[in-house]
């Protein structure tokens, strides 16, 4: 004979307790024994696995005071920054702006400079032919082909090799006797602590020599001497 059970509820309840089964004769029993399993023993309180939190393995971070102090400062330094640029933009564009055009300004004339040294070149180097074969009124003066000394030292002045037309200038002067126009282009002559330096005052120191001025020139002689300090020159001064 078999054993049925009626419901669920049943089924589980046998199945939470150990079963045997018992055949005597020809039919078959059920028998339901009790769980006479030992429990588990208690767990020691010392040897149970802490819960972490997550506030246990990240613990807040203190803030100080000095800190705090810090950050508020520099936010109100910001707030107060940004407070004054928004009240004084126009006052602000306006001074980039003035500062980009006078950049501006300077690298484009220095660019200009640059490019028209090369033009003073040229015509310097052209009438320095004329001087270096004793024409000297063609060197100041100029001729169909070529810019006179004195075109030069007008024209570009503010270059080097306008600076030096001046100085070829006043010498060409001299050779002919022109001793005031010489004076002239010996004085807008820019004199550097060189050889060419000490030669403008040595050639000023001439022309007040041939003037009968010897006091003047011999202290333009001696200034001559002591700007380039030279064996080869200074004795000549």
């Amino acid at each position: 004979m078999g054993f049925a059970v009626e419901n669920e509820e049943s089924r589980k309840s046998i199945t939470a307790h150990a079963r045997a089964l018992l055949q005597v004769g020809g039919g078959v029993y059920l028998v339901i024994l009790p769980n006479f399993r030992r429990p588990d023993p208690p767990v020691p309180l010392s040897s149970r696995t802490p819960t972490l939190s997550m506030s246990t393995l990240n613990p807040p971070q203190r803030v100080s005071r000095r800190q705090e102090l810090r950050e508020d400062q520099l936010t109100t330094l910001a707030a107060k920054s940004w407070d004054a640029f928004d009240r004084n933009k126009t006052i602000v564009y306006g001074v980039l702006g003035a500062i980009t055009l006078v950049l501006a300004g300077i690298i484009g004339y220095y660019l200009y400079i640059n490019s028209i040294e090369d033009d003073a070149q040229a015509a310097l180097a052209a009438s320095l032919k004329l001087y270096e074969q004793g024409d000297f009124r063609g060197a100041l003066d100029g001729t169909a082909d070529v810019i006179g000394l004195l075109d030069v030292a007008d024209d570009f002045g503010s270059t080097d090799a306008g600076n030096l037309a001046h100085y070829y200038a006043a010498d060409a002067h001299f050779r002919l006797g022109e001793y005031e126009q010489a004076l002239d282009h010996f004085d807008d002559f820019s004199k550097s602590d060189n050889l060419i330096g000490a030669s403008a005052h040595a050639g000023e120191a001439a022309v007040y020599e041939q003037q009968g001025d010897f006091s003047r020139a011999g202290d333009l002689y001696m200034r001559a001497a002591l700007l380039f300090e030279s064996d080869v020159t200074s004795p000549d001064y």
